[in-house]
Parts: C-alpha cells; sequence; structure tokens
C-alpha cells in the first residue's frame, strides 16, 4: 500500500484487517450506520446462503480487501463524492481528510479513534480522543459541518437515494449473475450501498427538517457569515432537535421513552427518532422502531435490487424503502416553535455544548467572538422564513420532476411542503 493515504477505504480496511485485536473486530458492527445497512442486508438475503457470502465479500475493481454491505453504506457517503468516485478509489475532498500523509501516524490516530468509537458505551466519554489528524472515523459528525453538505439533510437524503438506488437498478438488470466477479453487479452493490448511506440518514432526527441549504444561503447572502460559520449554525439544530429539554453532548445518559422527535412515516408508523449516536439507547433494540424502521428501509432497497437482477425488472412507482422514511408528526413543535424565544441562558448552555468542536483543525478560526449569542440568536429568529422557503423549495422541486412524482410516498411530499 502507498504511504499516502489517499483512499479512505483502504486505510479503513488495512487498520480493521491487520491493526485491531480479534475482539475488536467482533464488535465492528457497533457504528450505527454500519450496523444498519448490515442488518438490513442480511434480511433482504432471506437466508440465501450465496447472497449472504457475497453482501460479506464485496470487492473493489483495484482493492484485494473485501468491504460488507454495511460498511460501504455506513461510510461511502462521508467519504466519497458519488458511488463512482467509491468505486475508483478517489476521494471526497472534505476537510477531515486533510492532516498527515505518514501512514504510520495516520493508522495509529485511527487505531485511537476506532478504540474510542467502539466501546460499548461510547458516549459516555466526556471528550473525543485529542489527534492531530482530522477524526477521520467520526465523518458522520464533522460532515454536518462541512460547507457543502446539503444532500445529507431532509428531502435532499431522499432525492439523492433515489437518484443512486435507480442506477444500482439499472446496474442490476444488466447483471448476468449475483456475483463478485460480474462488473456491473458489483456497481449495482456499490451503487446501492451508496444510496442506502443517504437513505439510513434520513432516520436521524437532526437529518430530517432542518433547511440546511436555506441556512447556507440565508448566512452567506443576507449575513454575511462564512461557510464554516453556517455549517456550525446547521449543526447546532442538527444536534438538538432530537431532544426536547436535554442539551446534546458527548456524554449521553440513556434517554427517557418521552425525549427524541415525533415522528410518522407513510406507512402510518409512529415512533420517536434520536439523534446521530443514540440510535441504541432504548431498553429494547429488538421492539425499537427507531431501529426496526430503517432496518427495514434498507432491506426493502436491497430487495428492489436483487428483483432487478432476477426478474429484469424495475420497480413500479413508489420505492418500497421511502415508505419507511420519517417525517415530523403532526403532533410535533415545529422547528420555529422550538427554537423561538430561546433564553439567553439557554443559547449559553448550546454554545458551551459546543466548544469542543473548535477543536477541530479546520474549525480553529470559530471562536467564541465568531460563534456567540447574536449569531444563535438571528438564526432563530430567521427560522419562519427560511422554513418557508423551505417548503417553497420542495413543492417546486416536486412540481418539476416527474421522477420525484413517481417515486416519492405521497405522505411524504405533503409533510415536507408543509413544514414549519
Amino acid at each position: 500500500m502507498s504511504d499516502e493515504p489517499t483512499d479512505p477505504f483502504s486505510v479503513h480496511t488495512q487498520l480493521r484487517d491487520e491493526e485491531q485485536t480479534a475482539e475488536l473486530r467482533a464488535k465492528f458492527d457497533g457504528g450505527e450506520h454500519l450496523w444498519l445497512g448490515m442488518k438490513g442486508a442480511i434480511a433482504a438475503c432471506g437466508g440465501d446462503a450465496a447472497k449472504l457470502a457475497m453482501i460479506g465479500s464485496l470487492r473493489r475493481p483495484r482493492d484485494a480487501r473485501p468491504l460488507t454491505y454495511g460498511e460501504v453504506v455506513a461510510l461511502s457517503g462521508d467519504f466519497y463524492g458519488s458511488a463512482e468516485e467509491l468505486l475508483l478509489e478517489q476521494p471526497a475532498a472534505l476537510p477531515w481528510w486533510q492532516g498527515t500523509n505518514d501512514l504510520s501516524a495516520l493508522r495509529a490516530a485511527l487505531g485511537t479513534e476506532l478504540d474510542w468509537i467502539q466501546e460499548e458505551e461510547r458516549h459516555t466519554r466526556a471528550g473525543y480522543p485529542d489527534n492531530t489528524l482530522t477524526f477521520v472515523w467520526t465523518a458522520k459528525s464533522y460532515l454536518e459541518l462541512a460547507e457543502d453538505n446539503t444532500a445529507h439533510f431532509g428531502w435532499h437524503n431522499v432525492k439523492r437515494y433515489c437518484e443512486y438506488h435507480a442506477k444500482a437498478i439499472e446496474y442490476a438488470r444488466v447483471a448476468a449473475a449475483q456475483e463478485l466477479s460480474d462488473e456491473s453487479w458489483m456497481r449495482a452493490m456499490f451503487y446501492n450501498g451508496f444510496a442506502d448511506h443517504f437513505l439510513t440518514d434520513a432516520f436521524a432526527a437532526g437529518h430530517i427538517r432542518v433547511p440546511r441549504q436555506q441556512i447556507r444561503e440565508w448566512a452567506a447572502e443576507e449575513q454575511h457569515y462564512s461557510g464554516k460559520l453556517a455549517g456550525v449554525l446547521s449543526k447546532l439544530l442538527h444536534d438538538q432537535d432530537g431532544h426536547i429539554d436535554g442539551i446534546h453532548a458527548h456524554g449521553e445518559e440513556p434517554r427517557s421513552e418521552t425525549e427524541g422527535l415525533l415522528v410518522r412515516n407513510s406507512n402510518d408508523c409512529e415512533w420517536r427518532t434520536r439523534c446521530d449516536g443514540q440510535l441504541f439507547l432504548v431498553a429494547d433494540k429488538s421492539k425499537a422502531r427507531q431501529i426496526l424502521e430503517p432496518v427495514a428501509a434498507v432491506a426493502a432497497s436491497l430487495e428492489e435490487v436483487f428483483a432487478a437482477q432476477e426478474r429484469r425488472v424495475r420497480p413500479v412507482g413508489v420505492y418500497r424503502a421511502l415508505g419507511y422514511v420519517p417525517f415530523p408528526h403532526p403532533d410535533a413543535p415545529t422547528l420555529s416553535d422550538k427554537f423561538a424565544g430561546t433564553s439567553p441562558a439557554r443559547i449559553e448552555e448550546l454554545l458551551k455544548s459546543f466548544k469542543w468542536y473548535f477543536r477541530l483543525p479546520f474549525l480553529a478560526p470559530l471562536t467564541d467572538a465568531v460563534l456567540n449569542q447574536q449569531n444563535v440568536t438571528a438564526l432563530f429568529q430567521a427560522l419562519p422564513l427560511l422554513m418557508e422557503r423551505f417548503r417553497a423549495s420542495v413543492t417546486a422541486e416536486y412540481r418539476e420532476s416527474a421522477e420525484l412524482q413517481r417515486r416519492l410516498p405521497r405522505p411524504y411530499v405533503e409533510a415536507f411542503s408543509n413544514l414549519r
């Protein structure tokens, strides 16, 4: 392997296979997106031994090490700009990948972070390992601070899912067999894993209704804020939308059953969804809707890909996976109402919970003088206008796209057309 870690998955697999203890490798499925992706994929296989073996040993053309479907779901959308870049080992130019090119230092940093992430109660520590590398293994948290990450937020993540799921279906339809040696089939699997990354994003509270695109535009054009500050302000909303009274922090205690964003999906299931990193803070994983629904969504998604190869068919109408995707329940407080009239004392609490992000090298310019009471208050006061713009954008995009009209469930569209 080259001394320059230019391809994130190559570094990941080398670390996974050579650097970690057997105990840590056995615990690797603890990551939320990876766990959801793999559980859903296993369900889609329906006990078929050949399919089960295949989803555990996916290979890219120039990478000898295998990846599981869960790994592709968990990490692809954070490290790569497209499924093709993933296949060709072209990492996205994202801020946390700017750091040391010393492979030994990178591997040491990754090892420290992987140890932390794979703790069974990984969010009970007050802080995150202080590495000079920009925290590669927690890409989820830091992507939300990037300057152009709209595709990971509500409405946009579903559009991105539709785009790549459709491409996966087409590759599957021309694949001769569901085998690792079939290039079209491997493309179908990687493209759908990329799609399912955005699908699973759509189940986390902070990724449902935060108007990321509108915040970026408002920050740049009306407030003259930097892109980094706009990202941090979006992240603040993202972190808090899964809470009612609590403050989001990296020292989570098990959450109350009444904590979280109240949601519903197009299949008429209701539950409270949580923030990233809080998925498994439940008494019984086998009964928790916040776990069962995204697993079912990934299973439905991959089943359509299997059917496309086996029967040469395209899905008719709404993509099945999208029936599981949540939207805010009508009884949930609107985003605008939730943050309206937030007291200075409460804002100060939120700011304190955010201090540790300033340790990130690419956020070093953001100090107390930049992220402060004034700009947080400005964002909260602007939310009614930003949500109005969000609604208008959803309505226009849906009206102009025959594909979205065909693929999205009507309850989902109606909910996003009426977000407040």
